[in-house]
């Protein structure tokens, strides 16, 4: 069985829709917001206060923070290797305009201004 939890988002308790409320407290992104959702429903009210306790909790909380500081490192090494995939990808382009443009018997000196390219990048393409 699939959930697409955002279609559970902002569902409150209102004394019939425990199971859609349950579900909707997954997608809450504080405690203030979980207050909200949970309404008087009793069984998200010990659900919250376990996590009140979790969140206080030292082993909890070391394995809370690895997590934070893992996916920190994760989304760092995206968005790197997504800014030397756009300067590779962008090199790439101007080498293969620089081989047009040498097919074209544009000077050096023409294509070193039209691409930016250094002349030993060039030289190496003949």
């Amino acid at each position: 069985m699939e959930i697409y939890l955002l279609n559970y988002k902002n569902i409150v308790y209102n004394g019939t829709n425990k199971y859609d409320t349950c579900v909707s407290m997954l997608t809450a992104t504080s405690f203030k917001e979980l207050e909200e959702i949970v309404g008087d429903l009793e069984e998200g009210r010990r659900i919250m206060e376990k996590l009140k306790e979790l969140g206080l909790d030292d082993k909890y909380g070391a394995y809370y923070d690895a997590e934070i500081v893992r996916k920190k490192e994760i989304n760092s090494a995206r968005s790197e290797g997504y800014t030397d995939g756009k300067k590779e990808g962008k090199k790439e382009t101007l080498i293969s305009i620089a081989k047009n443009l040498l097919n074209m018997n544009l000077s050096i000196k023409d294509i070193m201004k039209a691409t930016g390219l250094k002349k030993k990048d060039i030289m190496s393409l003949m």
